[in-house]
């Protein structure tokens, strides 16, 4: 066990590269006449890694990472030809999945983006269309933001793992793997697996989560060694909030709306956060776009790669984003109902024990919120003294920007941040103090953020993660 440990340090090896006769792997691929397979050693894992790549006349290479599972890189053989008649399509198998070598290794983002920025420059003649899938996706974004001048359009589909892991786990335990058709052999257990990683580990152990990955001692114990639960578990626990802001690439981000892998908030959160991306919905498709809907998913990423680069500026891309109205429509008042929805400009909106209310798209000065559940998505809140108050209610926010003096104000409340940018002058979260009727304390309040840009006196920087804050101690 510790030499497999001590591997992960060792020497670079030279590049060899083995050509072998071309072998299909579905029929229209294999008719690809200049298709070529390739096992390469690389120095990250110390292993060989499959490479396969199609249309190597043309200039300009369109990179393909794959997510989870056993398939690897024939998760896009229904894309493949149509994509090689355009772009030089290169495709890998991730170390640990498909004919790539597999051991007890960290299979992280982060390391699997190391691995790529080894291996382009082998391929591919200056910046690459970078397309990500799922756990791909994880890795690409990774790539782009530490190598931005090697990447010129990054497409990113189906991406889990961004949210915190406690948001992420409540998302699959609420949405279930069943809910997906079936799409490849075994898929049932492969998505236990997953959601089991996950889930186990949410519930806490008594090791910090880097432990767990850090040797192979610790991965056997806790994660049997297996590359899927490796992979799995290191992309739910990475942090991607120093990264995600970096990004300067034109970015497409493609996604389901029947996911049930990727939650449909982390689409919203990316296209918040990414400064220059625009955001695309699949009606009617699950986690694995270019196999479920793959003319839509081809025809979409071709047409984003042949725009022209400045027609891509962040202008045109908020707009694509949703628009908000310039008109007010007032006051919006919610009341002893349920499923009320606010979309456009309001002067403010009340909402008072209400079940299932969504605000989507709106700017208002103040969101007054009790004893209600609500759902905010992409929504500019304030300026104002208090932008939004919430007494004894469950608030789940997405996107967007909320700004005040105080920018929130929570009393009793449960409050789930995802990809919001909270301002405040004063304090950006501010709690109200309520006292357990047994103890007569103050209690504290817990909330959650993932990828939240956050600003105020007392703090500078994202958070993610659970936080409590304590009414004489706001954030």
């Amino acid at each position: 066990m510790l030499e497999s440990f001590i591997r992960t340090l060792g020497i670079f090896p030279l590049l060899w590269v083995a050509i072998f006769p071309v072998s299909s792997f579905g029929t229209s691929v294999g008719e690809i006449q200049d298709r070529r397979e390739s096992l390469v050693p690389e120095p990250i894992f110390n292993g060989r890694v499959y490479v396969q790549e199609a249309g190597r006349h043309h200039s300009k290479t369109v990179v393909l990472i794959h997510g989870l599972g056993t398939s690897a890189s024939r998760d896009w053989e229904e894309i493949f030809p149509e994509l090689a008649q355009k772009f030089h399509v290169l495709a890998f198998d991730l170390p640990g999945f498909g004919q790539s070598d597999a051991g007890n290794d960290l299979y992280s983002p982060s390391r699997y983006a190391e691995l790529m920025d080894f291996l382009l420059p082998q391929f591919a003649k200056g910046p690459v269309h970078l397309v990500g899938h799922s756990m791909g996706g994880a890795i690409a974004l990774c790539y782009a933001a530490e190598h931005p001048r090697n990447v010129s359009r990054l497409i990113l589909a189906s991406v889990p793992g961004i949210l915190h892991r406690q948001v992420y786990s409540r998302f699959l335990a609420q949405s279930g793997s069943r809910l997906l058709p079936d799409i490849f052999p075994q898929q049932d257990a492969f998505l236990d697996r997953i959601a089991e990683t996950v889930l186990r580990r949410a519930a806490g152990k008594p090791i910090p989560d880097a432990w767990i990955l850090f040797t192979s001692l610790t991965r056997e114990k806790f994660l049997q060694a297996d590359p899927v639960r490796i992979a799995a578990f290191a992309t739910a626990v990475e942090d991607f909030s120093p990264l995600i802001g970096r990004i300067i690439t034109p970015t497409l981000i493609l996604w389901g709306t029947q996911d049930s892998i990727a939650s449909p908030r982390t689409a919203t959160l990316l296209a918040s956060q990414i400064p220059n991306a625009r955001l695309k919905w699949m009606k009617g498709a699950g986690h694995v776009l270019m196999k479920e809907q793959p003319k839509e998913f081809a025809g979409t990423l071709l047409a984003f790669l042949r725009e022209p680069d400045k027609s891509l500026s962040i202008t045109q891309v908020t707009e694509t984003a949703g628009s908000f109205a310039a008109i007010s429509k007032g006051t919006g008042r919610c009341q002893d109902q349920s499923c009320t929805v606010f979309e456009g400009s309001y002067d403010a909106i009340e909402i008072t024990n209400c079940r299932s209310v969504l605000l989507k798209n709106v700017r208002t000065p103040s969101v007054r919120i009790l004893e209600s559940s609500v759902i905010i998505e992409n929504s500019h809140i304030g300026p104002n003294k208090t932008a939004l108050s919430a007494c004894r209610s469950e608030i789940v926010l997405t996107g967007g920007r909320i700004e005040g003096e105080i920018a929130v104000t929570s009393e009793e409340s449960r409050l789930d941040f995802a990809g919001v940018t909270i301002v405040g002058k004063e304090a950006a979260v501010k709690v109200l103090a309520s006292e357990d009727p047994r103890s007569g304390r103050s209690v504290p309040a817990a909330l959650f953020f993932s990828v939240c840009p956050i600003q105020s006196p007392r703090y500078s920087g994202y958070l993610h993660g659970a936080r409590v804050i304590l009414p004489d101690r706001p954030l």
